[in-house]
């Protein structure tokens, strides 16, 4: 009877340590938070800088659902012509760092994009990737010092993917 109390009280004590969850990675974490975020496009305005360069002006509105929040969210912008073909596709980086963890409110933001225009015809489309791909991570500054396993390569990359 001991003995089967013994081997019993071992095995529960191996079992409980088999169902830990498993440790988050700092890019796994960076991932969760930047799919609590939710960006609305409230309107948008092509403009021209002084030298008469165009500047994509756009008002955009943000909620964190979550607890904890990101300084910087980069999102896909896409420009596409009316038959759903995309003109123009780029990363967006967002400073979201007034847009408080759970609050009861979306927070404004004001966004300039300096060289893009929104011709007659076309339609702006921000996207926030699930999951963006660990080769674009290093390029997107919310994944900072969090991706020491991607390639050399993407680590210098900026252009639009």
């Amino acid at each position: 009877m001991f003995v089967r109390s013994a081997v019993m009280l071992g095995v529960a004590l191996l079992l409980t340590g088999c169902y830990q969850p498993r440790r988050e990675k700092p890019y796994e974490r960076i991932t969760r938070l930047r799919l609590q975020y939710k960006i609305e496009a409230n309107w948008y305005e092509n403009r021209t800088d002084s030298d008469g360069q165009p500047v994509l002006c756009m008002s955009l509105l943000g909620r964190n659902l979550g607890r904890e929040g990101l300084t910087k969210l980069t999102m896909i912008m896409h420009v596409r012509h009316y038959d759903g073909t995309v003109r123009f596709s780029q990363p967006l980086t967002l400073d979201v760092a007034a847009i408080a963890p759970q609050a009861p409110k979306a927070t404004p933001l004001e966004v300039l994009v300096p060289g893009v225009e929104v011709r007659e015809g076309e339609e702006l489309a921000l996207q926030l990737e699930d999951q963006p791909h660990q080769d674009a991570m290093p390029s997107y500054p919310e994944y900072a010092g969090t991706t020491s396993w991607a390639p050399a390569a993407a680590a210098t990359r900026t252009g639009a993917r």
